[in-house]
């Protein structure tokens, strides 16, 4: 973990920014750390759709997908 100065870090800051994908930065004030800057990781939303868009192509449904096969009484 990178640890910067808050004024170091105020003047530099798209390049702290640049380089937090590497590894986290500590920003620190009178030496003692006040905030942590990290990368933002994908949510987990995300992958999914990615993992469904890669998937595109590659699959064909065969068959009914909405039912069970089995008729069912939902009277009471």
């Amino acid at each position: 973990m990178k640890r910067v100065p808050i004024a170091e870090f105020k003047a530099h800051c798209s390049q702290y920014i640049d380089e937090v994908a590497g590894e986290d930065i500590v920003i620190t004030k009178h030496g003692k750390p006040v905030a942590r800057v990290v990368a933002v990781s994908p949510s987990p939303r995300d992958s999914i759709w990615e993992l469904y868009d890669s998937l595109e192509g590659k699959y064909e449904v065969l068959g009914e997908v909405v039912t069970t096969g089995r008729t069912w009484n939902a009277q009471p």
